[in-house]
């Protein structure tokens, strides 16, 4: 998952690379957060996220909404990844969704889970695409549309997304909701199988 914005950044083995300078308390609290800090990382990104940063204000989201060196509060979570969110961090976006989706600290409304997740696709999001891709295919929140959630799949599949593949993998192949296509079934197998995933397990595995 990533915060994309003039650059990268890497949750969970941090990457950093940027067009333009960073100020560099929020380095050091990235750094922080990658190494377990917690508390630091806070001190260092809540004045930040005050600011309006919002790459801060997603790293004070999460931590507010996994409990990451303070008492879990996931409502301020969600008002911070919101904050963020409307910044335009294609992270908190998916983040900010998938908390509708859930219904985790919100009301469970997947018109607006869907209106975040494709904010953050066009963005780039795999996460996000295979996740509208999801409520298209069983039209929640969105008018069902298999055409579409084919494309949201085949967009988060082609940059490496295990859950698209197996999605689109199954679906070729069986002709579930998508109509049979042997070639296109083969293809994410084939992409599958480089990663380790044995073809009859994918079967079982529940998506």
């Amino acid at each position: 998952m990533a915060c994309l914005k003039n650059g990268i950044i890497g949750i969970g083995g941090l990457l950093l690379i940027f067009a333009m300078p960073l100020q560099a308390d929020y380095l050091t609290g990235v750094r922080a957060y990658e190494k377990g800090d917690y508390e630091q990382a806070y001190e260092e990104l809540r004045p930040l996220a005050e600011e309006g940063d919002a790459f801060a204000q997603l790293y004070v989201g999460l931590m507010n909404l996994y409990g990451q060196g303070m008492d879990q509060n996931i409502v301020r979570a969600g008002e911070w990844l919101e904050r963020s969110a409307q910044g335009g961090c294609r992270m908190a976006q998916s983040v900010f969704g998938r908390m509708y989706e859930q219904g985790l600290g919100l009301p469970k409304d997947y018109t607006l889970a869907a209106s975040w997740f494709l904010k953050a696709a066009q963005q780039g999001s795999y996460i996000a695409q295979f996740k509208l891709g999801k409520l298209y295919l069983l039209g929640l929140g969105v008018p069902q549309d298999v055409e579409e959630a084919e494309h949201w799949y085949t967009k988060a599949a082609e940059q490496g997304s295990v859950a698209a593949q197996i999605t689109l993998a199954r679906n070729y192949d069986l002709g579930g909701q998508f109509s049979p296509d042997r070639q296109q079934a083969e293809k994410w197998y084939r992409e599958l199988e480089k990663r380790g995933y044995d073809r009859d397990q994918l079967y079982i595995i529940n998506m």
